[in-house]
């Protein structure tokens, strides 16, 4: 083979070589893109469930005046004030001035204040609708 021969024959292996990589490379390009546009889908999709789930959870808060929140909390603070009124440590001798003994004692009190106190904080209405 002669030079001529040898240099055409580099020549067409060089530009075979260069489609090839062109094409890779298109191919890559439009792989990226197409993942780009499903991120995209994906993100939109999750924004739409988080703007619907929102919009839910709003209707519903607004529907029963977060009912379920505000009895939660309640539920929550008698535990721990029943758990520290358990827990309390009382005294062994108790001297009375012979005061009213109708029943009623400090601690019956002071619950019955807190009971109204956590309804008036949570703005808690136990009424029903008719």
């Amino acid at each position: 083979m002669g030079e001529e021969a040898l240099k055409a024959k580099a020549v067409t292996l060089a530009e075979q070589e260069k489609a090839v990589a062109v094409t890779s490379a298109e191919k890559q390009l439009e792989v990226a893109t197409l993942s780009a546009r499903a991120a995209e889908q994906y993100k939109r999709e999750w924004i739409l469930k988080g703007e619907g789930d929102a919009g839910y959870k709003e209707l519903v808060i607004r529907a029963d005046g977060a009912l379920a929140q505000k009895l939660e909390a309640i539920k929550y603070i008698h535990n721990q004030w029943a758990a520290a009124f358990a827990n309390r440590k009382t005294p062994t001798t108790v001297f009375s001035s012979g005061g009213n003994t109708g029943g009623d004692n400090d601690a019956q009190t002071f619950m019955s204040i807190l009971t109204m106190d956590a309804a008036k904080k949570l703005s808690l209405n136990m009424e029903i609708p008719k």
